[in-house]
């Protein structure tokens, strides 16, 4: 359960423990990595779109904002070969 805070208000691992990459042995290093949703209008740094919840207004996210590596884009690209997410 991702919850409706999933992302939201603060700098954190959101995605360390859950389903289906980050709750399993050797999960991708952008499990631990903090990130948070960005209003991209207002962000100058690193940000990408994120599909996750079409139909929201484009949500965007941001490794960059928490000073943090954005590990998770290679490892999606690598896995899709798109950046569709």
């Amino acid at each position: 359960d991702y919850g409706i805070e999933y992302g939201l208000n603060l700098c954190a691992a959101h995605d360390s423990g859950m389903p289906p990459f980050c709750n399993v042995p050797g999960a991708p290093a952008w499990c631990s990595s903090p990130w948070c949703y960005v209003n991209a209008s207002h962000c100058a740094l690193d940000h990408a779109e994120s599909s996750y919840l079409e139909g929201e207004g484009g949500l965007h996210y941001s490794y960059a904002t928490c000073s943090a590596p954005d590990s998770f884009t290679d490892w999606y690209l690598a896995r899709t070969g798109t950046l569709q997410l």
